[in-house]
């Protein structure tokens, strides 16, 4: 039985971490770099980007990411500080590169099914209600991340800014190519509406 989820509200990023600096798009060259373990790992976006940055995507599940990194089995990872800091990966990786290469939207979502049995009042309270939600959320995940961010500098992680510019030009062929799918894009304009 699936379900169907209605995204009533938006909310964001994620960088990479490595046991080497990395600065620019050349330092993903070649290396080992941990994406989800999902049932087609290939298929992701995630590892359609790793790839196209010149990774090798390897896909793990997050609790084996730690040893990867401690056995070199991979030479990096991507997430966010509060995870970089809660997992501890940082005690492996030493490296943070504030690349921001994928920003991965947290939506705020309910059943479709109960959400067509609401009233069309209801269904604009549940709307503003979760819209209104996330400056809130986003205060306290600006903080969490600061928080985060200061522990792991404390620790002697040292954070390497990077090209941006160069990262979205190898993205834009991906995300091109992923507009084709008029769904696909009308999501994508609504969370850059709201980004």
């Amino acid at each position: 039985m699936s379900a169907t989820y209605r995204a009533v509200s938006w909310n964001p990023q994620k960088r990479r971490y490595d046991l080497a600096a990395a600065a620019m798009i050349v330092g993903f060259l070649g290396v080992a770099m941990a994406v989800q373990a999902v049932l087609r790992p290939e298929l992701t976006i995630e590892t359609i980007l790793i790839r196209a940055l010149g990774a090798n995507p390897t896909p793990l599940s997050y609790g084996e990411i730690f040893s990867a990194l401690q056995t070199k089995l991979i030479d990096g990872a991507e997430n966010n500080w509060t995870t970089f800091q809660t997992s501890r990966h940082f005690e492996v990786a030493r490296f943070w590169s504030q690349s921001e290469h994928s920003y991965s939207p947290e939506a705020v979502l309910m059943s479709q099914r109960r959400y067509d049995k609401l009233t069309k009042r209801q269904q604009e309270l549940v709307r503003a209600a979760a819209a209104q939600s996330v400056p809130y959320m986003r205060t306290l995940w600006d903080s969490s991340e600061a928080e985060a961010r200061a522990a792991v500098e404390k620790a002697g992680i040292r954070a390497t800014p990077v090209n941006r510019a160069a990262f979205q030009k190898v993205a834009a062929p991906i995300v091109e190519s992923y507009m084709k799918d008029p769904q696909l894009q009308r999501i994508y304009q609504e969370i850059r509406a709201v980004a």
